[in-house]
């Protein structure tokens, strides 16, 4: 009985204020408020910010990623309470040991000291990966290389450039980041904290610098992402001027019930572009101005017979009845000077592609011959193909002022309640696979392989190139 009651026994305070007060194992204070305030912020701006938390941002959570830091403040905050209600009635150290020592008993001390010493070597583990990743890159920088299984960890399953898994054994950098700031701490408290302000003033100035250089590409376009019907109804073909005149080029849907029959036709065809279903998604809407303009990304699958080409460019990847693409529609104001501000818009997110991918390419002004039915304004962009020895059209960036609108019967309401019709534009972001006949041919190697261009690298595993499978 006496055993058990020792474990739950608590320190008095006056033996806490004792052994505060004097005594061999006295601390001393070292650090003063700005060196404490710097180890939060180190704390805080550490690796986890730059490395960990974009990729859960980025492969996981997405935007939502933000939720989580609000949920962890509000945490914080209820834990720096509680510490701070803790330090007014045992105003000696700030440690949980010691709370728990004098209200719970030796035994939950005893319980949370090991809980403690749990939770850094979890965090210093999780923090020495992150950093050894930042140490790997610097020095592959500078042609130093490591084997995959000397920086990866324990059993992470790691895929190489040509394609072969190899097993980590042991993360060499991480370990060596341990016991460098080991040695650090082992050297002094003040010294460490010195070592941890230098560190904290270079993360704020990059974090500064990133946001006022960051801040002049910023975006507020917002495109919403919209994955239209692949099947529409005459009246959306209609609508946006593929009828009449483009029957030749749209699959119809029916069904044949006989071989020796024709196809009876259900009124509804496949897309050729996702314009279609997009544009005729406010049909016969009245839209408030404030809503305008309407910028929406179509992803989808299209399909067109390419009847009356003649048998032109049907081989290989240029000219085929199924492709992917994405394309952009915009629904803006009524004026000439909004459709001309949302096709520069457009013409630009085109080019941006190509430039991130540093294919050679020409905008072409599309002559008023051979302009589509409604179209007012046209720009081609043709890309170095070098099988063609010629540049082939890859994207298509057209105004159409009020021409869709009225067929669709889409309106928008000025401020002063006058009705009008919207402008409409749309663009091709890129399609595939004809994108990929300048990818393929521009980087291909002398060996065969294919060299992957860079903005499109972490897409592939960080594979750089594509190689020959061996059989």
């Amino acid at each position: 009985m006496g055993k058990t009651q020792g474990l739950f026994a608590r320190k008095p305070m006056s033996q806490v204020t004792d052994e505060s007060d004097g005594g061999e194992h006295k601390l001393k204070r070292t650090l003063g408020a700005g060196s404490l305030i710097a180890l939060g912020i180190g704390a805080i701006i550490g690796a986890g910010l730059f490395s960990l938390t974009g990729i859960a941002a980025g492969e996981h959570a997405g935007p939502a990623v933000i939720l989580a830091f609000v949920i962890a403040a509000i945490g914080c905050a209820f834990a720096g309470m509680c510490y701070s209600e803790l330090a007014t009635m045992i105003p000696i150290a700030g440690s949980a040991y010691t709370y728990a020592y004098a209200t719970m008993g030796e035994l939950m001390a005893w319980i949370i000291g090991w809980d403690l010493v749990l939770e850094y070597a979890i965090g210093a583990a999780a923090v020495s990966v992150s950093w050894s990743r930042y140490v790997v890159s610097f020095l592959r920088d500078f042609g130093i290389n490591f084997p995959a299984q000397l920086i990866s960890c324990p059993f992470e399953s790691v895929k190489l450039l040509d394609g072969t898994e190899v097993t980590g054994i042991i993360n060499l950098p991480a370990i060596f980041i341990i016991i460098v700031l080991s040695l650090l701490l082992m050297i002094g408290i003040r010294e460490s904290a010195r070592v941890n302000e230098v560190i904290v003033v270079i993360k704020v100035a990059v974090v500064l610098i990133f946001i006022a250089v960051g801040f002049f590409f910023i975006k507020a376009a917002n495109y919403t992402p919209f994955i239209p019907p692949l099947m529409v109804n005459y009246d959306a073909m209609m609508g946006t001027s593929y009828f009449p005149g483009g029957e030749e080029q749209a699959y119809a849907i029916g069904v044949q019930k006989d071989q020796s029959q024709g196809v009876e036709a259900d009124g509804y065809y496949l897309i050729g572009t996702s314009e279609v279903s997009v544009t005729s998604y406010h049909s016969g809407e009245l839209l408030k101005e404030a809503e305008l303009p309407k910028r929406y990304c179509g992803i989808s699958n299209c399909f067109r017979r390419e009847a009356g080409t003649y048998g032109k460019d049907t081989k290989g990847l240029y000219r085929i009845h199924q492709f992917q693409k994405v394309e952009q529609v915009v629904l803006c104001e009524g004026s000439p000077e909004a459709s001309a501000n949302m096709h520069a818009e457009l013409l630009q997110n085109a080019e941006e592609v190509l430039h991130a991918l540093e294919l050679p390419y020409r905008v072409v002004d599309v002559c008023t011959g051979d302009l589509g039915r409604g179209q007012v304004y046209k720009n081609d962009i043709e890309t170095w193909m070098p099988s063609r020895k010629t540049y082939g059209e890859t994207h298509s960036c057209s105004t159409f002022h009020d021409f869709q609108s009225r067929r669709l019967n889409i309106k928008y309401e000025t401020k002063d309640g006058e009705k009008k019709f919207v402008h409409t534009l749309n663009n091709t972001c890129i399609a595939s696979p004809r994108i990929l006949i300048p990818i393929l041919e521009i980087y291909q190697q002398m060996d065969g392989s294919v060299a992957i261009p860079k903005v499109l690298q972490s897409y592939m595993g960080g594979k750089k190139k594509i190689v020959r499978m061996k059989v």
